[in-house]
């Protein structure tokens, strides 16, 4: 995964790319009780999270990112 990171934005700090599949792969593999079935994923806020982290990271606000 961090590959595609680097191969969708270049010249991306490691630490960051590192940070955000080590991010991510927790998120994927956090439990969730089936009460909570409603209830965002922690994927899905690990995937929002990580994208404000990126591009905050990249300094382009633009409505393109």
């Amino acid at each position: 995964m961090e590959a595609e990171l680097q191969a969708q934005i270049p010249g991306l700090d490691r630490v960051i790319s590192e940070y955000s599949v080590g991010y991510l792969t927790h998120a994927s593999h956090a439990y969730v009780e089936e009460a909570d079935a409603n209830a965002s994923s922690p994927l899905a806020e690990a995937a929002d999270t990580v994208t404000e982290i990126l591009v905050s990271a990249s300094g382009d606000f633009s409505s393109e990112n």
